[in-house]
Order: structure tokens, then sequence, then C-alpha cells
């Protein structure tokens, strides 16, 4: 696990000589994957209708001039629901208070209650049935039955990596495949020689974007030129 911010071990990973470094990733495939597991129709409303969900999140808890802070609560509630989070480690990842970050839950919980049914719902078989998820693809992940709250992690995350796991075949079925390097969660790293890096970088932003129940899962390319690192604040 590599800090989101920290480019030190990313700028070790170059490019072939004549070529530039980038990578293509999914749009916030996890809350995507999310919103239709759950069939949360608020949710998938607001993916068709371009919205951002951390925007959308931070306007039902706070209201349309929801602050910059409020909009990172408002995230990291979200993505708590996916992994399983408590209200404990909120507040520690958001800087709140414990109070605040409880609010933030329930407000979230009454704002989209089709991701809290579909969490229970998961636990539920898990707790009185076979302690497992099985996701879309057929693939069955045994829970630790004193940790059942990650059910909806275990599906959730799954499913964006059995999509990325197709994705890197349709790529390489597409030609695309000598420019891959390395799958890196919800992101392809490739390389390519610059003249025609935007083009191939068009090409595997095409194959990867693909519908998923209700909405689709769009990709977008970044540039990062001589190293990973440069995409993180690498100069040199």
């Amino acid at each position: 696990q590599l800090p989101s911010g920290d480019y030190h071990v990313r700028r070790m990973f170059i490019p072939d000589e004549g070529q530039v470094m980038c990578a293509t990733d999914y749009a916030q495939i996890e809350l995507r994957v999310l919103a239709v597991l759950a069939d949360e129709r608020k949710m998938v409303d607001a993916i068709n209708g371009g919205n951002d969900l951390h925007d959308v999140t931070a306007a039902n808890l706070f209201g349309k001039e929801f602050t910059k802070q409020q909009r990172k609560l408002a995230k990291n509630v979200g993505f708590g629901r996916v992994y399983g989070g408590g209200a404990t480690t909120l507040a520690r990842q958001a800087a709140v208070s414990l109070e605040d970050a409880k609010r933030a839950m329930a407000g979230y919980d009454n704002a989209f209650p089709g991701i809290k049914r579909f969490s229970k719902k998961l636990q539920d078989r898990a707790k009185h049935g076979v302690p497992e998820v099985v996701t879309p693809a057929g693939r069955v992940l045994p829970l630790d039955r004193w940790r059942l709250y990650s059910a909806t992690n275990y599906m959730v995350q799954s499913t964006a990596r059995d999509v990325l796991a197709n994705a890197m075949v349709e790529l390489k079925s597409a030609g695309l495949g000598e420019h891959l390097l390395l799958p890196i969660h919800d992101e392809v790293l490739w390389q390519a020689p610059a003249d025609i890096a935007d083009e191939i970088g068009r090409a595997i932003q095409r194959v990867m974007t693909v519908p998923f129940g209700d909405v689709t899962l769009d990709a977008e390319t970044d540039m990062f030129g001589p190293s990973w690192g440069h995409g993180y604040g690498a100069t040199s």
C-alpha cells in the first residue's frame, strides 16, 4: 500500500526508453458498483446525471452550500460504508468529533437507505447461513464470522476487481497488451511512445469504459511522463 500523495516509491517505476508512463483508471468505481448492487436509485440517478457522488452526498448531508471540510467528511462516510469503518474511524480520518461522525453516518443512512439495506442483507445471510459472499461473477469469498461487517467491502471491492480483470483481457484482445505494465486496484499502468501516447490512451479508455447494471463505469487517462511518481508530485 502506497500513500496517495507519496511519490518516492512510485518514481522508481519508469517506462522503456523513448516511451512515457501513463495510467487509466475507473472513476469512483467502488461507489458506482455499490450503487448498482444495492439498487440505490438516488445514487444511480446522480451518476447517470453526471454528478460527482461526493458532492451529492455532501449536499444531502449538509445542504447545497456545503464546505470543503464537509465534502471531505461526506466522502469519508461514503467510503466508510464500502470499507465497513465505524464512527471512531470516520472521526479520525475526517478530523471531526465522534458526535459529528455519528451524525454524518446517520444522515448518510437516511439519504441512501438502499446502502444500509444491502449491507444488512449480506450480513444476515452470512450470519444465519454460510459465512460468505458470492460476487456477480460467481466468485465465492469466505467471511470471518467475527467480521461480518466486511461483507459489503468484500462484495464491492471484489466486483471492482472482476471488472478490472475483464478489462485487461479485453485490452489484450484489442491488441493493446504490449503497452500494459501493472494493474493497481482500479487502474492500469501502461507505457507508449510519446508520439502516440494520446492515441493509445484514448483506445485504452474506450475499452475500459463499460456498462454495469444501470450505470456506466467510466475510465479516465493520465499522462505521467518520465515515471509513475510524476503523477504524484515528483519533479525529478
